[in-house]
């Protein structure tokens, strides 16, 4: 994949780690995931004991990404931008 077709894929997150701000909510065993993960990989993950809750394609509920990837050996470099919400990446 491209950098930008990683960053565009299919995401899942977990909430079984207590989150940072009071309450501190956690969820043991809860996974989002975004319906391009398939139905049959959310089958086998049900079957490994994870509850697994369904969100839309490019959700902004799941973590933000930009990347760059250096290629200065080749004068370039790869970046990848999140279509989930405003974002960029810049490099120089």
């Amino acid at each position: 994949m491209s950098t930008q077709e990683t960053v565009e894929a299919p995401r899942f997150g977990t909430h079984g780690v207590p989150g940072s701000f009071e309450t501190h909510p956690h969820h043991p065993g809860r996974l989002d995931a975004e319906w391009g993960i398939g139905a049959a990989t959310g089958d086998a993950l049900v079957a490994r004991g994870h509850k697994v809750e369904w969100l839309p394609d490019l959700s902004i509920g799941t973590a933000r990404v930009c990347t760059i990837v250096d290629g200065r050996e080749a004068r370039l470099l790869h970046v990848g931008t999140e279509p989930r919400r405003a974002a960029r990446a810049m490099g120089w």
